[in-house]
């Protein structure tokens, strides 16, 4: 009988401390999770120059930055506009690539810094979003 005493379950602080910790991840699941889902879209709009297939190489970066800015609106991205895209044009590629960090506050005074880097390589629309690796020395 007095193994059944001692399993009483939880006691309040055990309780408490339980709900802290179960309350700290969902705050940090809702602080990052629309910069994730940003990010996401940001991938989408990717995707959807690379859709284009040869065309991207012939439109110009004005071009580009338009059809980026008006998904970006549709979606109402946040954290990044079109203007910080990176076009570079090498042979018979274009390159468009973003590259950026949001900080948020998590508690008082510490925040999370979340970097992103996406990558379309018209060349290779099918790896679209994922950046370029440097191959090493």
């Amino acid at each position: 009988m007095r193994s059944l005493k001692r399993q009483q379950g939880l006691s309040t602080l055990g309780w408490l401390v339980a709900v802290l910790v179960a309350g700290f991840f969902l705050r940090c699941i809702f602080i990052m999770a629309p910069a994730y889902a940003d990010n996401r879209y940001l991938q989408e709009a990717l995707r959807g120059l690379g859709e284009s297939g040869t065309q991207i190489n012939e439109m110009t970066e004005r071009e580009i930055y338009k059809n980026l800015d008006g998904f970006f609106r549709i979606n109402n991205l946040r954290s990044i506009s079109a203007k910080s895209a990176k076009i570079e044009r090498q042979r018979g590629k274009t390159l468009v690539s973003f590259e950026y960090e949001v900080r948020l506050p998590l508690l008082l005074n510490v925040d999370v810094v979340m970097s992103f880097h996406s990558v379309l390589d018209s060349s290779n629309a099918d790896f679209c979003c994922r950046p370029i690796t440097k191959p090493e020395k």
